[in-house]
């Protein structure tokens, strides 16, 4: 009996426990830019970078913020197509796969710029390979040598 009643209490505690749900959606203003999302990373002050299929975008806990492909001054465009991987360098740097582009590049996050990387391949790499470096998810396929400096 006594089991029964604690188990009865465990219930109705467990029955005012409200959860808060924000519903975003692509249309909103706040959501993706696109349903299909390929990748994620939260980077070490919290943001969650999000890989579409319509490129790069940014969740800061309240609604998403997309990158436009637009060159800023020392900056490359950041390229409208689907991103296959998003790898942290360091703490403001992002390695970026652009997999139908066979391109990468590293997006700065503290001044929102981009640079193409100029990749040496012993092979043809093919679309949507992962990529390693080290012990880490970076950028080493097998038909990769490590050719650039970041």
């Amino acid at each position: 009996m006594i089991l029964f009643l604690l188990a009865v209490q465990f219930c109705k505690a467990q029955q005012f426990q409200g959860f808060a749900f924000n519903r975003i959606t692509t249309s909103d203003g706040k959501g993706l830019a696109s349903n299909l999302v390929q990748c994620l990373y939260q980077d070490p002050r919290g943001y969650i970078w999000v890989g579409t299929a319509n490129g790069l975008q940014r969740f800061d806990g309240g609604k998403f913020v997309y990158f436009a492909t637009a060159a800023k001054n020392g900056s490359e465009p950041l390229p409208y197509a689907p991103v296959g991987q998003i790898i942290g360098l360091d703490s403001t740097r992002l390695l970026i796969s652009f997999y139908t582009l066979r391109e990468f590049g590293i997006f700065n996050t503290a001044d929102f710029s981009y640079h193409k990387l100029q990749l040496k391949t012993k092979k043809v790499v093919q679309p949507r390979s992962d990529f390693f470096y080290g012990n880490h998810n970076w950028a080493r396929s097998s038909s990769m040598s490590a050719g650039w400096d970041c």
